[in-house]
């Protein structure tokens, strides 16, 4: 009777249940194979799942081991010489990999952890806080600018007084012809071809300088020669509509410019500004009124309100009636 044999069943050529005899491996107890061996046919076994070998270091021999956070250092760093920096283990070819903690994700370069970025380093101050910051700029470099041309305009007005003997230049009297009784029979102009008669301010009537205060300036006892409040209100009305809508002319421009003319234009615009100034300090407001209305063009070949008065309503300024006064006051702004 033939004992069994201890060596196992014969592998020669049968086909085992699980498959091919060439593809079938004895699977040895952990108690007797050697670790050489064990690690050969887990990597055998893995062959055809696409694991690296640097993968393969961290995969566990067994179900329950875990893995320690120097060996995932040490895979993550192993991945990294050998694959892109765009690339990532799918989690699906080695699920026992587990990400060390501030890893990039995937498509990403990683970062070291605890570094902070460079756009961090250089972050920019709050919103508020540079509108702030901007608004302060702005602000003193206008008040400096300000403060220059306050400083240059009291010079040049302070420094440079003005002619008071422009004042007393004036054209002549257009000669008038009278009869026996008194009646106007004729009257001839004077050089330039103007109808004028001077009056100090004493013989015009008062509905008159009232009139012409409240329709051409009517901060004239105000303002120092410059209606600040006018020249705003031009600024805005020009820059709202695109044009020149209304004037920021005082009786005082007005009136050096009647003495001095000055172009229409910008620069003449400042011209006079600066001239009324210097008028201003020059003279007290009862000369700049007389000044004015013995000056002010209005029409008809009439230069001041006694040559107007005589030319429309055939009497003496002083005695213009309120309405008489209200139509003379309108004309110097239009005065063809």
């Amino acid at each position: 009777m033939s004992r069994p044999s201890s060596q196992g069943p014969e592998t020669s050529g049968a086909e085992t249940p699980e498959g091919p005899a060439a593809d079938w491996a004895p699977v040895m107890p952990e108690s007797t194979a050697a670790p050489g061996v064990a690690a050969s046919h887990e990597a055998s076994a893995r062959s055809d799942t696409g694991v690296t070998p640097e993968a393969a270091v961290l995969a566990p021999a067994r179900s329950d081991t875990r893995v320690t956070p120097e060996a995932a250092v040490l895979a993550s760093a192993m991945l990294e010489a050998r694959v892109a920096p765009e690339a990532s283990v799918p989690a699906s070819v080695a699920p026992g990999i587990t990400a060390p903690s501030g890893a990039a994700p995937a498509g990403k370069p990683a970062v070291a952890s605890g570094a902070p970025p460079v756009a961090a380093a250089r972050r920019r101050p709050p919103k508020p806080r540079r509108i702030l910051r901007r608004f302060a700029v702005a602000t003193g470099v206008l008040s400096f600018v300000l403060i220059a041309c306050a400083v240059a305009l009291w010079a040049a007005v302070a420094l440079h007084p003005y002619p008071v003997e422009d004042l007393h230049t004036r054209t002549g009297d257009s000669l008038r012809i009278h009869d026996s009784r008194g009646r106007l029979l004729r009257e001839v102009v004077n050089a330039e071809g103007e109808r004028s008669r001077w009056r100090a301010l004493e013989d015009i009537s008062p509905l008159v300088v009232q009139a012409t205060i409240a329709v051409e300036d009517a901060r004239f006892h105000q303002h120092p020669g410059v209606d600040a409040r006018a020249v705003v209100r031009a600024l805005a009305q020009a820059v709202r509509h695109g044009r020149v809508v209304s004037g920021a002319s005082t009786l005082t421009m007005q009136l050096a410019r009647r003495i001095h003319p000055h172009p229409r234009t910008l620069r003449g615009k400042l011209g006079e500004m600066l001239e009324a100034l210097r008028l201003e300090r020059a003279v007290d407001k009862h000369t700049l009124l007389e000044q004015y209305l013995n000056r002010a063009p209005y029409g008809a070949g009439a230069m001041g309100v006694e040559a107007a008065s005589q030319r429309y309503f055939g009497k003496p300024g002083e005695h213009l009636s309120l309405a008489e006064a209200a139509l003379l006051a309108g004309l110097p702004q239009a005065p063809t």
